[in-house]
């Protein structure tokens, strides 16, 4: 993107836990409406680097230049209109789904000279529905408090908190981890409507499938340095997975390559074999009801 300030950049950007580096001098860029993919294998700094650019971690050395400012950190990402999805969701377990959607964002009235909210539940009510139904997830009751919901349930709701407003940049940090294929593909979809919308997302993952599918650019990351970068159109699949793993013959890279799409493969068709089952039983259950009623 050419004679486009970026939203975003990042320069030598490092990050050490005590005497381990984990983001060894990475610079990256990120653009208006533009999906940036973070390749790697595991432990290869995806989510250390996520965590820098949104303010969870302070960097050991670097600097970030966002929307024309230079970031001090810690800084509140949501305040300079940043949404970030974990791998885990980051939520509270003890509050309702509508509580959590609206975490830190409540729709309601501001007391006169208080910081303090007073939440309007039903225009939160309102607008948790339409979000979830969005995404596919309705529930009988937005009362229901996390504590008794799946990992994936729970999932769903962050990605549901980080739409409560627009957003310029979104992070995700490998979310689809705990997804299955529909939902995965749920966020794929949203994804590519964000940047439509002209918002800039930083997409974290181990699944190549993924950002071959929606991104713009691929950076990969290996031992905590950048040592590569594609345009996903011109992408060759081979070369991403070879700077992934490092130096290797052909003859090694075969084998992983193998692997990788076996597992890809794999999952998928298990996650569409589980939706059949749970299809079905909707339905023998619906059956049930039926007959009870006759």
């Amino acid at each position: 993107m050419s004679g486009i300030e970026p939203l975003l950049r990042a320069t030598d950007l490092s990050k050490s836990f005590g005497t381990l580096p984990v983001v060894r001098h990475v610079g990256l860029e990120i653009h208006p409406g533009e999906v940036l993919g973070l390749a790697g294998q595991s432990g290869a700094g995806k989510s250390a680097l996520a965590m820098l650019l949104a303010g969870f971690y302070v960097p050991t050395e670097g600097a970030v230049v966002y929307d024309g400012q230079s970031l001090r950190w810690p800084f509140r990402a949501r305040e300079l209109g940043i949404e970030v999805v974990h791998q885990q969701p980051d939520l509270a377990e003890r509050l309702d789904i509508s509580s959590n959607v609206f975490l830190g964002n409540e729709i309601g009235w501001s007391l006169v000279g208080r910081w303090l909210k007073v939440p309007n539940r039903r225009r939160m009510d309102v607008e948790t529905a339409r979000i979830l139904s969005q995404l596919g997830m309705p529930f009988d009751s937005l009362r229901e408090i996390l504590a008794n919901l799946s990992s994936e349930q729970r999932q769903v709701i962050a990605i549901a908190r980080a739409m409560t407003h627009p957003a310029k940049l979104i992070i995700l940090d490998d979310p689809t981890l705990l997804l299955s294929f529909r939902y995965q593909q749920r966020l794929l979809s949203l994804v590519q409507g964000w940047q439509r919308q002209g918002r800039a997302v930083l997409f974290a993952s181990d699944n190549l499938d993924h950002l071959l599918a929606v991104t713009d650019r691929i950076v990969v990351l290996r031992h905590g340095r950048r040592v590569a970068e594609y345009r996903t159109d011109e992408a060759d699949r081979e070369e991403i997975v070879s700077a992934m793993v490092g130096p290797t013959d052909r003859q090694q890279l075969t084998p992983i390559m193998w692997a990788l799409d076996s597992y890809y493969r794999a999952r998928e068709q298990a996650e569409r074999l589980y939706q059949r089952q749970a299809l079905l039983e909707r339905d023998l259950g619906a059956q049930d009801l039926s007959l009870i009623h006759i």
